[in-house]
């Protein structure tokens, strides 16, 4: 509660400021879950804000717990943004996703769904062995 101790005076005799403690809130982080090693990989974040507040941030990949990438969200009002990682030279294996978001305030995202997790795999198939040959029946029918 406020108050005036020294009465009314001539000029300012009370000020008040509104203050933004309420950062974005994430609803989203869409991707694909397995990615060819060398791929491109979209990363969509999704989240509420108060209407026209400019909200930006970054999404780090890592792997192991080691960063492999940052991406920075420019500050943007749609409730929506995406990041584009490339994936040449990651390692072969499942990486996290962390989201970060601010408002123009500097408050961070109030949110229990900041990661997420995909995979990367290799571009020549997982096979033990070698293979010398194969042949295809064109007489049996393929189930549907």
């Amino acid at each position: 509660m406020a108050e005036d101790v020294d009465g009314y005076q001539s000029g300012v005799d009370y000020s008040f400021s509104l203050v933004d403690l309420t950062g974005p809130v994430i609803t989203a982080i869409n991707h694909d879950e397995i990615v060819l090693i060398g791929d491109d990989m979209i990363v969509q974040l999704e989240w509420s804000s108060d209407q026209n507040e400019m909200i930006n941030g970054y999404v780090i990949a890592s792997f192991n717990g080691t960063q492999v990438s940052n991406q920075t969200i420019s500050p943007i009002n749609t409730g929506m943004s995406s990041v584009l990682l490339q994936t040449t030279d990651w390692k072969i294996g499942f990486h996290e996703l962390t989201a970060f978001l601010f408002d123009g305030y500097g408050n961070p995202s109030q949110t229990v769904i900041t990661s997420s997790m995909f995979e990367i795999i290799p571009l020549t198939p997982l096979v033990s062995g070698d293979i010398s040959s194969w042949q295809f029946d064109s007489n049996t029918p393929i189930p549907l």
